[in-house]
């Protein structure tokens, strides 16, 4: 039988010619198997950038987290009077100092949530949420131990972790939906 093409060995190990009829043992193609190879390949470069940016959030946590005082004591009155403004204009009673305070404290712990999501391997995302739980409760430790002029409490042990889980379901709903897309196309 003539030989029609070329047969090359490529970085995924396939020597054939015809990358999108051959299957391996699991019924996937080469080019399958090429394509997971790319993304795998992406997503071991995500978890690099994400541990960068995991180092430099972890110093700003420490620096907000560990700070002599609150770090929002030199904007507290412009704040308190912003929000009695809004609430006199028709704002909501419950968007008052304590909302502000607990979003702050969400939205300070979403990144830790997202970026540990990111670089735990995809099956064990959900550890991010413990993790969270962990290092809020070691901040409010060590304010109570260390730090008298902040005040440790139990309702920011559960608003900071709260955005820990945001963060984590963030990312574990994009890999599933990015997932979901790719299967799509695939059986189209």
């Amino acid at each position: 039988m003539p030989i029609l093409f070329h047969a090359s060995r490529s970085s995924e190990g396939c020597s054939h010619a015809h990358h999108h009829r051959r299957l391996d043992g699991a019924g996937r193609t080469c080019r399958d198997r090429a394509g997971r190879a790319r993304r795998n390949g992406g997503y071991v470069n995500i978890r690099r950038k994400a541990f960068c940016v995991l180092a430099v959030y972890l110093v700003f946590l420490a620096l907000v987290a560990f700070w002599p005082t609150p770090v929002d004591r030199p904007v507290d009155g412009t704040l308190e009077a912003v929000l009695r403004y809004l609430n006199r204009h028709g704002a909501p009673a419950w968007l008052d100092y304590g909302f502000v305070e607990k979003a702050a404290n969400v939205a300070l712990f979403f990144p830790l949530g997202l970026l540990m999501a990111l670089i735990l391997p995809r099956p064990r995302w959900w550890l991010a949420v413990p993790i969270g739980i962990t290092a809020s409760c070691c901040i409010e430790l060590g304010q109570l131990l260390f730090l008298s002029a902040r005040v440790a409490s139990v309702t920011d042990i559960v608003v900071n972790s709260l955005g820990a889980a945001l963060g984590a379901v963030c990312v574990h709903a994009a890999r599933y939906r990015s997932r979901d897309r790719r299967l799509h196309r695939i059986q189209r």
